[in-house]
């Protein structure tokens, strides 16, 4: 199963240790499912880590990051993002773009404003909580 983790699930599953999201991380770092990312995603990992939590969670951040097993996203030119412009929040076009070029099955986040709030709109992929996600996981059909 191929998932996009938006920073937001990155930032609670490393501060909230009984949490879907950390669940998530687990999972990746297992390779029970394929998490992606991209540059931008983790840059706003590191950023908000470090701007709102103690030194200490964005240590824990960086001593996860080798064992993630994140797949990383890289974009070769603006044309790739800017085709999502007009489907959300600026500042959420790279997630969206991101999604839609690792092919993933599900983009996962916690971002009700700008993400959640697409879900009933057509992707090629399905936007889904992390709690969501999990519930899936445990209860449905799992996509390879």
């Amino acid at each position: 199963m191929k998932v996009l983790l938006d920073a937001s699930v990155i930032i609670t599953g490393i501060h909230s240790k009984l949490s879907a999201s950390q669940i998530i991380l687990q999972l990746s770092q297992k390779g029970k499912i394929k998490a992606f990312v991209s540059s931008i995603i983790l840059s706003e990992v590191v950023r908000n880590l470090n701007k709102k939590f103690p030194e200490k969670i964005l240590r824990d951040f960086l001593s996860y990051l080798p064992k993630s097993n994140f797949k990383k996203i890289e974009f070769r030119g603006e044309s790739e993002v800017l085709k999502f412009q007009d489907k959300t929040a600026q500042k959420d076009i790279h997630v969206m773009a991101a999604a839609y070029k690792a092919g993933v099955n599900y983009l996962v986040t916690l971002d009700k404003k700008h993400l959640l709030s697409l879900k009933n709109d057509h992707f090629p992929f399905t936007i889904i909580t992390p709690g969501e996600f999990i519930n899936l996981i445990r209860f449905g059909t799992q996509d390879e």
